[in-house]
């Protein structure tokens, strides 16, 4: 899978070094399976080290693409979970946290 564009990161207005910014990927399954491994490769590991993936359940995708749409540049601003009604993460899937280093 792969991004739709790649995104640059800007500091935050509000100060400080980090920023969290949530962005959806569709890997476009069209059958329930099992995914069994991810790959995070950012292009530019001194800003981009790490990454927090999660599942989306499938009746949320659309209040995902709905946030996307309508926040300024690629994805939205979040921490810790997708921060979209209706597209909380589903229970029991298993978070995942990618080091790129």
């Amino acid at each position: 899978m792969r991004m739709a564009e790649a995104y640059t990161p800007a500091l935050p207005e509000d100060g400080g070094s980090d920023v969290y910014r949530c962005q959806m990927i569709d890997p476009g399954l069209t059958k329930t399976v099992f995914l069994t491994g991810t790959r995070f490769a950012p292009e530019n590991v001194a800003i981009a080290h790490h990454a927090v993936v999660w599942a989306v359940p499938p009746g949320g995708a659309a209040a995902v693409r709905e946030q996307d749409a309508k926040t300024p540049g690629l994805g939205w601003r979040c921490s810790g979970e997708t921060g979209v009604a209706g597209a909380e993460v589903e229970e029991g899937t298993r978070r995942v946290c990618c080091g790129a280093r």
